[in-house]
């Protein structure tokens, strides 16, 4: 009997638990949605300002999405997508797949035909750049990623 109210008492607790995570799921989700909804906000308000603000809050907000990206995701990311993100930082005006793809091939960085494809998909997904046309891409000056590598390099 013991081992009964046991095994019950286990069973309750992972119901209880699951029910639990499914709350902080569905928390979480709507969190990071209003993260990526006041991202698109700032984008849009950040052009309107003067250069020295826009620098000041791009940093503050470079600061804020680093440490939102750090909890969010432990590991470090791959040789790859830090070269891509370098790159991109660095770049100003359209860039084709192939472009970043023959920079991943000088550095020695691909496995494969789509490294550079699925890691722009990402990046678009991120906001970090936008699709112009397809096979086109730019980057979004005010995404926070790249504000921030371009205020750390200035």
């Amino acid at each position: 009997m013991p081992l009964t109210e046991a095994a019950e008492t286990m069973v309750a607790e992972l119901s209880d638990l699951s029910k639990w995570e499914g709350e902080l799921r569905r928390d979480l989700s709507a969190t990071r949605r209003k993260i990526d909804k006041l991202n698109q906000g700032l984008d849009a308000i950040l052009d309107l300002l003067d250069r020295e603000k826009r620098l000041s809050l791009q940093a503050r907000i470079a600061a804020i999405t680093m440490s939102l990206q750090q909890r969010k995701t432990p590991s470090t990311p791959s040789p790859r997508v830090e070269a891509v993100q370098s790159w991109l930082a660095d770049r100003d005006g359209p860039f084709t797949v192939a472009e970043v793809q023959t920079m991943l091939q000088a550095q020695g960085l691909t496995n494969g035909r789509h490294n550079a494809s699925i890691i722009l998909s990402r990046k678009v997904g991120q906001g970090v750049v936008r699709r112009v046309s397809r096979g086109w891409y730019e980057v979004n000056p005010n995404h926070p990623e790249i504000a921030g590598r371009r205020a750390v390099e200035a």
